[in-house]
Parts: C-alpha cells; structure tokens; sequence
C-alpha cells in the first residue's frame, strides 16, 4: 500500500507542481498496478481518478473518461457514491473547458442521478445547483431556471436555508437571462420586419438588462 500510495503522490507532484504529465502519467499508472496486486479496490478507485484528471490536463478526454468509468465500476462496488461523483466532477470540468458542452451537462446530470439514488438529498441539490450553473454560464436560460427550482424544493425540504439561498439566487439569474432573450428575439424581429442592419436598430434598455443578467448570475456563481 505504501509503495502504491507513493507512487501516486510523486503523480501529483509532477501534475501540478511540475506540469511534467508524461511523468505523472507513468506514475500514476503504476500506482494503480499496485493497488490492483494488494486488491485494494477504494485505492485503485482514487487512482483512476488521478490519472482522469492527469489525463484532462493533457487533453485526451477519451482517456479522461476511460478512467473515470474504471473508478466508477469500482466505487459502485463499494458503494462508495461520494468518491464516484468526484471523479464524475474532475470530468465534467475537462470536458466543458474543451467546449465539449452537451457531453459535460450530460456527465453533471448523472452525478445529480448518482446522489438521488444513493438517498443522499443535500448533495443532489448541491449537484442540481453546479448544474444549473453550468448551464447559466453557456447560456441555457431556460434549463438553468428549471434545474435551479428543482434544487430549491430540495433545500425546502431539508430546510437548507443556505441551499435554498444559492438555489434562488440563480433562479433570478436565469430569469433575468430569459427575459434578456425575449427582449433580443423581439428586437431581432423589429429589425427584420423594417429590413434595417443591426446598427440602425436602437435597443436603449439593452445594454442595462444585459448587465443586470450578468450582475445576477456573478452573484449566484
């Protein structure tokens, strides 16, 4: 175990002290041989992990996810749903800093999926709440605003003041985003309608509702 553990914080320390990923790679990799020779499957679990996030750093996502997937099996098998969704969130991250968005929402809505089942209600809301953030942060007003209500009946429930705080704040940022929508769209229209290009087309209110979204959502973020 000790050789095993080592070899995985040398990993670390080459990742994000050295930016050498290669190497962090190579002993991240026999980190988890390790663990699989002593059969210590909770070890080996947060070894795919480290080596999910040492390959998203890299920029091969597939091996990102493949890793993910191996430590998932493994934490499932131990019923242990907290480090699953950890290293479901290293993935989601990767995966929305490569503009991949539809596969990282996907990946954030089964971390959501992994605490309902587990019972676990605090941390479901707190997952529906990164949700909806992700989903405020590319623009899905709408889905932004049903994730977040779905996260304040949760913290109701559980009486979370603090949860149902944060969940009410980005209900307000997704709404100011829709509303900013409506505006644009019906803008959008008007300019069509008169056939003018986009600079004869005035929008005084424009720029205000604009920054109050952003103001909105900087707060619920």
């Amino acid at each position: 175990l000790g050789c095993g553990l080592s070899y995985r914080k040398i990993a670390e320390d080459f990742l994000k002290l050295k930016r050498d990923v290669k190497k962090a790679a190579t002993n991240g990799k026999r980190a988890v041989s390790l663990f699989q020779e002593i059969q210590d499957p909770q070890e080996e679990a947060n070894g795919w992990h480290m080596l999910a996030e040492i390959y998203a750093a890299e920029g091969d996502l597939a091996e990102a996810s493949q890793c993910v997937s191996n430590a998932r099996t493994l934490c499932r098998s131990l019923k242990d749903h907290l480090a699953e969704t950890k290293a479901m969130e290293c993935l989601v991250t990767a995966l929305l800093e490569h503009d991949q968005f539809q596969e990282g929402i996907k990946v954030a809505k089964e971390i959501v999926s992994v605490h309902h089942d587990a019972g676990d209600r605090e941390r479901e809301g707190f997952a529906l709440i990164s949700l909806a953030q992700h989903l405020l942060r590319f623009y899905d007003f709408a889905n932004a605003e049903k994730v977040a209500s779905a996260a304040d009946f949760i913290f109701k429930s559980i009486h979370d003041k603090e949860g149902v705080r944060v969940s009410q704040q980005l209900k307000d940022a997704a709404e100011h985003g829709i509303k900013a929508e409506h505006v644009q769209q019906a803008v959008a229209q008007r300019q069509e309608f008169l056939n003018l290009p986009q600079p004869l087309i005035i929008d005084p209110g424009r720029n205000t509702r604009m920054q109050e979204g952003f103001t909105a959502f900087a707060k619920a973020a």
